[in-house]
């Protein structure tokens, strides 16, 4: 791995006294497995001019010995542009600080030369300096957070706690750990609204009543064990009891958990809007035996959504099934404002939002290492790369210091000190997938780097952005938002800073 490619010599040199490194350099000379250096000799005089380079060691900065021949004594020619390679490893034995020695030989030598130093870590595991895993908190309510983390939510909320159940978080401020059966971790949100006044009661008045259905209220005990589940009983071409409003314009995600009214029977669920002309669907020839939450979205302009929990038409043109009577227990429906569904909030006689979550470190600079912040995140994001409503943050610390994913061009920004730079390689990936990212920036030596990973396959080199000076700013470090707002809803299994010059063992593979 490539630490840093920089000029840490650049002068007229003139006789055969030594001529060294800038001492900028001296304690980074040392600090990788192998250097490269590049010697660029231009306007060589002279009669028969020779250049060699020396790497010499101290642990003192006064004291100086050799540890290594760098560039071998070599020609320079006096008629053109001359480059000269050579390297040096292993640097286990080297003191804590180097410097390179340049010394010109042969009758009245003289160039003007640059030297060019590369170093290289050997890849070894990575080391972290802060590590917060939520792998062993179980599902539900997570009164305190691993790795002195913090999180605030101004309402309570809820959590699927299993593939069949649900938990109630009844207090504000209180995290949440979900486990859905393919998806657990970190429960982390944006702000959402439910607009269906009464998610609970399909027969409640803010309901409409349906066409060729029997409904029949509380005839089962919900995901969360209360006895609050609806049947609803649907001929051919019928539908439930649903659901009509005008909300804004924006893409609109319909989920409801259903289970079977009676074996055998069928179930869909479908969401339309007033054209009619972005209807959506999902449904299933025999509806399952255990509680199953199910979601469907659309794109709606203008006028009216109908959110129908059993539908017995013909919807398989978008996503659901053919014409039939279905038969099927509903329970906690939801409408909200996004393109992937969000976890469920009760309502009852009005719309209600659970406030965006903001989770959060105390202190900065115990992720920091030598200025560089160096985030490793593994998630599993609720939408795709082309789904949030607004860019998500990996980390921010205020307008002048942040990094976040550009929906809009699929790469990354980091801004340090009000300097900004970029990811050149987009990166998308699918609603729920597992996402390994790592991005370091900041110290000042090395640039900006990003590596992603989906489902387990290789790494993807997102590109090197600029380098940035170290980050010097103090205070809470907001993770995964920028405060209350922008925030990567996901599932999140653990975050991790890495200390400078490290990566992560997947980048390898």
């Amino acid at each position: 791995m490539r630490l840093y490619n920089e000029v840490v010599l650049e002068e007229e040199v003139i006789g055969t006294g030594a001529a060294y490194s800038h001492p900028f350099f001296d304690a980074l000379l040392t600090v990788a497995d192998e250097l490269v250096i590049s010697v660029v000799a231009e306007s060589v005089g002279g009669d028969a001019t020779w250049v060699r380079v020396d790497l010499e060691h101290s642990n003192d900065h006064e004291h100086w010995t050799a540890y290594s021949t760098v560039v071998a004594p070599t020609f320079l020619a006096t008629t053109s542009v001359g480059v000269t390679m050579g390297g040096c490893a292993p640097l286990n034995d080297c003191g804590a600080f180097g410097r390179l020695k340049l010394t010109l030989s042969g009758a009245s030598p003289q160039a003007k030369l640059r030297i060019i130093a590369t170093q290289r870590r050997r890849w070894v595991p990575s080391v972290a300096i802060w590590n917060a895993d939520f792998s062993g908190i179980s599902p539900g309510a997570a009164n305190a957070l691993p790795g002195d983390l913090r999180l605030s939510r101004a309402s309570s909320g809820t959590v699927q706690s299993s593939a069949t159940t649900v938990q109630a978080i009844a207090f504000n401020d209180v995290a949440r750990v979900g486990d859905d059966g393919a998806h657990w971790g970190l429960v982390f949100e944006e702000s959402r609204t439910n607009e269906i006044l009464d998610s609970r009661d399909i027969a409640a008045a803010t309901w409409q009543t349906g066409s060729s259905v029997t409904t029949t209220t509380d005839t089962a005990a919900g995901p969360d064990g209360a006895t609050l589940a609806d049947r609803s009983e649907v001929g051919d071409q019928g539908y439930s009891n649903y659901t009509d409003q005008q909300p804004a314009a924006a893409t609109y995600t319909l989920s409801a958990w259903s289970q079977r009214g009676s074996p055998g029977a069928s179930w869909q669920l479908s969401l339309r809007t007033d054209t009619g002309s972005t209807n959506a669907a999902i449904g299933g020839a025999a509806a399952p035996a255990y509680w199953q939450r199910a979601s469907v979205s659309a794109a709606h302009t203008s006028g009216v959504v109908y959110s129908i929990p059993s539908d017995g038409r013909d919807w398989s043109a978008v996503g659901g099934i053919t014409n039939g009577a279905r038969d099927q227990n509903t329970d906690m429906v939801q409408l909200e404002a996004g393109a992937f569904a969000s976890e469920w909030i009760s309502t009852s006689g009005t719309a209600k939002t659970r406030a965006g979550e903001r989770l959060y470190h105390p202190d900065v600079t115990a992720l920091l290492s030598r200025g560089r912040l160096s985030i490793e995140v593994r998630l599993q994001p609720k939408g795709s790369s082309s789904e949030y409503g607004a860019d998500p943050y990996l980390w921010s610390i205020d307008a002048t210091n942040y990094a976040k994913f550009v929906r809009s061009t699929g790469k990354f920004e980091v801004v340090i000190g009000g300097v900004s730079t970029g990811t050149s390689v987009p990166l998308t990936w699918a609603r729920g997938a597992t996402l390994d990212l790592w991005v370091a920036a900041g110290g000042g030596i090395d640039s900006v780097r990003a590596h992603a990973r989906v489902d387990g396959g290789s790494a993807q080199d997102l590109g090197s952005g600029a380098v940035l000076g170290e980050l010097t700013a103090t205070g809470e470090l907001d993770l995964l938002c920028k405060g209350t707002s922008n925030q990567w809803s996901s599932w999140v299994q653990w975050i991790r800073a890495l200390a400078s010059g490290e990566q992560p063992s997947w980048v390898n593979s």
